[in-house]
């Protein structure tokens, strides 16, 4: 090291630092010369395996759980806060889950949805149980709701989000029923017992409401949004430490990208969900070299099909899946036309959506 800083092929034999001289196609021949019929060629990623410190730990390994909250927010459909709350509150129970990382992609829906998901984050976060959020292309309005309790939230530069705010609507029947020819009828006690009637319209299986709001209703209806947008307000506040006059400021449906969304204090660095499975690893004091086992939710399928099958096999199971379903679920819907149903669904009730004219590009529910 300190006479010769570098050497060359025969002075590397002359110190019998090396064996023989050769190409590397000749390594095969030198083996079996040396080695026998028996003797084999070893890649370097086998030595250094082979040379590797073995795991020595004691016990089983750490575990940590990955929640995917996909698609709209919905009870029972897109990130399904039904299942998916019974879910994280068994990893918040199971003491052999250390962390919980949850991959939130999704324009928002029914805040009562996102609620759910987003009140079992707030009691893992209380259980001392860190709970990383990564955001995916979309984690706005109602997936904002679902990320903000997090310990840690991470994003991508290009990740919309932000979009607190509330947004809904009141549609009724200006004369289609008449065009159209469906009737309804009714018997009411009560001067707004009627608000909710209407005819039912085909193929999207809403009903439609007779008549506009007056002007009490409006009011009521008006009230029911500003509760749930200082509701809203409040939770960001507390969760992220702003004050509820800065979120005000950020709010109001404003979405943001990754960086911008970081220096306004809304998540917290930029990361891969992979990276954030590291960072959520040493937040549970497991060292950097400990291997870990990593459980999923929902659970992977036991089988899937091969790439050039699916093009045969998935449509006719999901014509199936869609035989039982309403006609406006089997249909493969544009986003804003699940925001129209959503309202149809849900009139004069509060929503937390992303408006769809500034998301990256069409988003599709989870299957």
């Amino acid at each position: 090291m300190n006479e010769e800083p570098f050497l060359y092929a025969s002075r590397l034999l002359e110190l019998h630092l090396v064996d023989q001289l050769g190409r590397p196609d000749s390594v095969r021949t030198v083996a079996k010369a040396v080695g026998g019929s028996r003797a084999r060629v070893v890649s370097v990623a086998a030595l250094r395996e082979r040379r590797w410190r073995p795991d020595e730990e004691w016990g089983p390994k750490p575990t940590l759980a990955l929640v995917y909250a996909i698609g709209e927010c919905a009870m029972d459909d897109g990130i399904k806060a039904r299942e998916s709350s019974k879910a994280i509150r068994r990893l918040r129970e199971d003491h052999e889950v250390k962390a919980v990382v949850m991959r939130a992609d999704s324009p928002g829906g029914d805040p009562l949805a996102s609620d759910v998901v987003a009140g079992e984050l707030r009691a893992l976060k209380a259980a001392k149980k860190p709970i990383f959020v990564s955001q995916g292309r979309v984690a706005g309005s109602g997936g904002y709701w679902i990320s903000m309790d997090a310990d840690t939230i991470t994003t991508t530069p290009f990740t919309v989000t932000g979009s607190i705010g509330v947004i809904g609507g009141w549609v009724w029947d200006e004369g289609f029923g008449k065009k159209t020819g469906f009737s309804a009828d009714h018997v009411q006690v009560g001067k707004s017992a009627d608000l909710l009637g209407g005819i039912r319209l085909p193929i999207l299986g809403a009903t439609l409401p007779e008549r506009n709001l007056n002007e009490a209703e409006r009011k009521q209806i008006e009230r029911g949004f500003a509760e749930l947008y200082d509701d809203f307000t409040r939770k960001v506040a507390s969760a992220r430490k702003l004050d509820v006059a800065r979120v005000r400021e950020l709010a109001e449906g404003r979405i943001y990208l990754g960086r911008p969304a970081i220096e306004n204090g809304l998540v917290d660095r930029v990361a891969t969900l992979d990276e954030t499975i590291e960072a959520a690893k040493r937040a549970a004091g497991i060292p950097a070299r400990r291997k870990v086992r990593i459980i999923e939710y929902p659970k992977a399928p036991l089988f899937r099909l091969p790439m050039f099958l699916r093009g045969v096999f998935g449509p006719l199971a999901k014509a199936n899946a869609d035989a039982s379903a309403t006609p406006l679920a089997a249909a493969r819907l544009s986003y804003e036309a699940r925001v129209l149903q959503a309202i149809l669904d849900r009139p004069g009730r509060p929503l937390l959506l992303t408006p769809g004219t500034i998301l990256p590009s069409e988003v599709e529910a989870a299957p």
